[in-house]
Protein backbone atom coordinates (compact mmCIF):
# COMPACT_ATOMS: atom_id res chain seq x y z
CA UNK A 1 0.00 0.00 0.00
CA UNK A 2 2.89 2.40 0.67
CA UNK A 3 4.21 1.92 -2.87
CA UNK A 4 0.71 2.58 -4.25
CA UNK A 5 0.22 5.69 -2.07
CA UNK A 6 3.56 7.34 -2.80
CA UNK A 7 3.31 6.30 -6.46
CA UNK A 8 -0.08 8.01 -6.75
CA UNK A 9 1.26 11.11 -5.00
CA UNK A 10 4.35 11.23 -7.20
CA UNK A 11 2.22 10.94 -10.36
CA UNK A 12 0.12 13.97 -9.37
CA UNK A 13 1.67 17.06 -11.04
CA UNK A 14 0.35 19.28 -8.22
CA UNK A 15 2.48 17.46 -5.67
CA UNK A 16 6.06 18.65 -5.81
CA UNK A 17 7.44 17.07 -2.62
CA UNK A 18 6.63 13.98 -0.58
CA UNK A 19 7.47 13.48 3.10
CA UNK A 20 6.69 10.34 5.08
CA UNK A 21 6.00 10.91 8.76
CA UNK A 22 6.41 8.02 11.16
CA UNK A 23 7.21 7.17 14.74
CA UNK A 24 10.18 4.77 14.62
CA UNK A 25 13.02 5.29 12.17
CA UNK A 26 13.22 2.92 9.24
CA UNK A 27 16.97 2.70 9.78
CA UNK A 28 18.43 2.69 13.28
CA UNK A 29 19.89 6.10 14.09
CA UNK A 30 23.03 4.72 15.74
CA UNK A 31 22.91 0.97 16.36
CA UNK A 32 26.22 0.72 18.24
CA UNK A 33 25.47 3.61 20.61
CA UNK A 34 22.08 2.07 21.39
CA UNK A 35 23.98 -0.80 23.02
CA UNK A 36 23.18 -3.18 20.19
CA UNK A 37 19.46 -2.62 20.80
CA UNK A 38 17.90 -2.19 17.41
CA UNK A 39 15.33 0.53 17.74
CA UNK A 40 14.47 1.09 14.09
CA UNK A 41 12.47 -0.98 11.63
CA UNK A 42 15.66 -2.97 10.95
CA UNK A 43 14.06 -5.82 12.90
CA UNK A 44 11.74 -6.20 9.91
CA UNK A 45 14.41 -5.31 7.37
CA UNK A 46 12.73 -7.06 4.40
CA UNK A 47 9.56 -5.01 4.86
CA UNK A 48 11.63 -1.90 5.57
CA UNK A 49 13.60 -2.42 2.35
CA UNK A 50 10.37 -2.74 0.31
CA UNK A 51 9.08 0.47 1.88
CA UNK A 52 12.36 2.34 1.33
CA UNK A 53 12.55 1.20 -2.30
CA UNK A 54 9.06 2.69 -2.81
CA UNK A 55 10.34 5.93 -1.27
CA UNK A 56 13.44 5.98 -3.48
CA UNK A 57 11.55 5.00 -6.65
CA UNK A 58 9.02 7.78 -6.10
CA UNK A 59 11.46 10.49 -4.99
CA UNK A 60 10.21 10.83 -1.42
CA UNK A 61 12.24 13.71 -0.01
CA UNK A 62 12.47 12.35 3.54
CA UNK A 63 11.02 10.16 6.23
CA UNK A 64 10.75 12.21 9.41
CA UNK A 65 10.46 10.47 12.80
CA UNK A 66 11.03 11.23 16.47
CA UNK A 67 10.96 7.96 18.46
CA UNK A 68 14.56 8.28 19.57
CA UNK A 69 15.57 11.25 21.70
CA UNK A 70 18.36 12.37 19.37
CA UNK A 71 18.90 14.31 16.17
CA UNK A 72 20.25 12.47 13.15
CA UNK A 73 19.95 13.08 9.40
CA UNK A 74 21.36 10.66 6.85
CA UNK A 75 20.66 9.00 3.50
CA UNK A 76 20.61 5.21 3.98
CA UNK A 77 20.57 4.47 0.24
CA UNK A 78 21.98 7.77 -1.01
CA UNK A 79 18.51 8.89 -2.11
CA UNK A 80 15.65 9.49 0.37
CA UNK A 81 16.67 11.12 3.66
CA UNK A 82 16.04 9.58 7.10
CA UNK A 83 15.59 12.40 9.63
CA UNK A 84 15.33 11.55 13.33
CA UNK A 85 14.18 14.72 15.06
CA UNK A 86 13.31 13.57 18.55
CA UNK A 87 15.67 15.85 20.44
CA UNK A 88 13.13 17.76 22.47
CA UNK A 89 11.48 17.36 25.86
CA UNK A 90 13.06 14.22 27.33
CA UNK A 91 16.48 13.04 28.41
CA UNK A 92 18.62 12.69 25.28
CA UNK A 93 20.04 9.36 24.20
CA UNK A 94 23.79 9.06 23.86
CA UNK A 95 25.08 9.70 20.38
CA UNK A 96 28.47 8.76 18.93
CA UNK A 97 28.69 12.26 17.47
CA UNK A 98 28.79 14.55 20.52
CA UNK A 99 28.17 17.61 18.30
CA UNK A 100 24.63 16.26 17.83
CA UNK A 101 23.94 15.97 21.58
CA UNK A 102 21.57 18.93 21.98
CA UNK A 103 17.94 19.84 22.51
CA UNK A 104 16.20 21.34 19.55
CA UNK A 105 13.81 21.20 16.66
CA UNK A 106 13.96 20.60 12.93
CA UNK A 107 12.66 22.97 10.28
CA UNK A 108 11.87 21.87 6.72
CA UNK A 109 11.77 24.73 4.21
CA UNK A 110 10.56 24.51 0.62
CA UNK A 111 12.10 27.46 -1.19
CA UNK A 112 10.52 29.25 -4.16
CA UNK A 113 13.11 27.54 -6.36
CA UNK A 114 11.73 24.15 -5.29
CA UNK A 115 14.80 23.30 -3.25
CA UNK A 116 14.02 21.60 0.07
CA UNK A 117 16.25 22.50 3.00
CA UNK A 118 16.33 20.72 6.37
CA UNK A 119 17.68 22.77 9.27
CA UNK A 120 18.25 21.52 12.80
CA UNK A 121 18.31 24.15 15.53
CA UNK A 122 19.43 23.36 19.05
CA UNK A 123 20.83 24.37 22.38
CA UNK A 124 23.20 22.71 24.80
CA UNK A 125 22.30 22.06 28.42
CA UNK A 126 23.91 21.86 31.86
CA UNK A 127 24.80 18.80 33.93
CA UNK A 128 21.24 17.50 33.87
CA UNK A 129 18.60 18.01 31.25
CA UNK A 130 16.23 18.98 34.07
CA UNK A 131 18.38 21.96 35.07
CA UNK A 132 17.07 25.35 34.09
CA UNK A 133 19.11 26.91 31.36
CA UNK A 134 19.34 30.55 30.42
CA UNK A 135 19.12 31.68 26.82
CA UNK A 136 22.36 33.61 27.18
CA UNK A 137 24.23 30.60 28.59
CA UNK A 138 22.70 28.08 26.17
CA UNK A 139 21.52 29.92 23.03
CA UNK A 140 19.57 28.15 20.30
CA UNK A 141 21.68 28.04 17.15
CA UNK A 142 21.71 26.35 13.77
CA UNK A 143 23.38 22.95 14.26
CA UNK A 144 22.93 21.15 10.94
CA UNK A 145 21.73 22.01 7.44
CA UNK A 146 21.03 19.67 4.53
CA UNK A 147 19.58 20.15 1.05
CA UNK A 148 17.21 17.20 0.87
CA UNK A 149 15.41 17.82 -2.42
CA UNK A 150 15.60 15.46 -5.37
CA UNK A 151 17.35 16.92 -8.40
Amino acid sequence: WIAADVGTAHANPAIKHIFAIGHKPAYAWDYKMAGGKNDGLDTFHLNRDIMWKAFDDNHVDAMIVAHNHVYSAFRPTNKTWMIVAGNGGSKLEKNADSTKQFYGFTLIQILKSGTVVEKSYGRNFGESYLDSSSVTQYPTTLRDLNVISWK
